[in-house]
């Protein structure tokens, strides 16, 4: 059981390291269309999110079985991760679509928008770390 936790914490941490830390920037560095290449990266954070969100319920579905038991803060720990995602997806990428919509991808309120979309998911990257972290140096 440990192992499968910890294996699932290092593929969580991995993941929102690559897409957010590579795979992103990767996309506006090679594609010449912005509109393309912010698309892809939007679809590919929205599978991300969702990956999360299943990777943070079977967390907390094999904290629940674990013997002996988890303290409380570790078993609602992978929850972290996945309501800044959750977060961001539900509740700022609507307000960033809607400033793109409004007003353009260059305009003062996208770039507040995808500022605290950044900050959300980078927030969710150091939650997963942490709990990597946190899963690795707890005794077998």
């Amino acid at each position: 059981m440990t192992l499968v936790r910890r294996l699932l914490c290092a593929l969580w941490a991995g993941v929102l390291v690559a897409v957010g830390g590579l795979l992103a920037p990767t996309l506006f560095a090679i594609l010449d269309n912005r509109l393309v290449a912010g698309r892809l990266a939007g679809e590919i954070f929205v599978r991300t999110t969702i990956l999360s969100d299943a990777i943070a319920m079977a967390l907390v579905v094999l904290s629940l079985a674990q013997r002996p038991p988890l303290p409380r803060w570790q078993r609602l720990l992978p929850l972290a991760p996945a309501l800044f995602l959750s977060a961001n997806e539900l509740g700022v990428r609507p307000l960033l679509e809607a400033a793109r919509a409004t007003a353009g991808a260059a305009s003062p309120a996208f770039a507040a928008w995808h500022g605290v979309s950044m900050a959300l998911f980078g927030l969710a990257t150091l939650a997963a770390i942490f709990l990597l972290i946190v899963e690795l140096r707890r005794a077998p």
